[in-house]
């Protein structure tokens, strides 16, 4: 007995560790038990449901891939708005403070 309950313990760790390192790699992992297909009842509602983990894993997936989309977009729109009001700053510090332009164009060099 204590030899099957290791053994079981162990399988489960691998399979963790491996599903874990395929997730890692953007994969859904979806686990279905050889003994679930044995039994002719149950046979067709795990197929139902693994259908439908199928749909829900390729729905989540849609929906992360949309939000990488928009927080790349935000962050472009934010870098912008940032690039802008330097600007607006370095143009209003310009006109407060003239400075002649052989000494703006070498500090901008630097």
């Amino acid at each position: 007995m204590e030899f099957w309950e290791t053994k079981i313990a162990r399988n489960r760790h691998r399979d963790e560790v491996t599903a874990a390192h395929l997730e890692a790699l953007d994969w859904t992992v979806i686990t279905v038990w050889e003994c679930e297909l044995h039994k002719n009842a149950g046979l067709n509602a795990r197929l139902d449901a693994l259908a439908d983990e199928i749909v829900r894993a390729g729905e989540l997936k849609s929906q992360r891939e949309a939000f990488k989309r928009k927080t790349r977009i935000e962050a472009k729109m934010e870098r912008e708005e940032i690039l802008r009001r330097q600007a607006m700053l370095e143009a209003e510090i310009d006109a407060l403070y003239p400075m002649p332009r052989k000494i703006r164009r070498f500090s901008k060099e630097l």
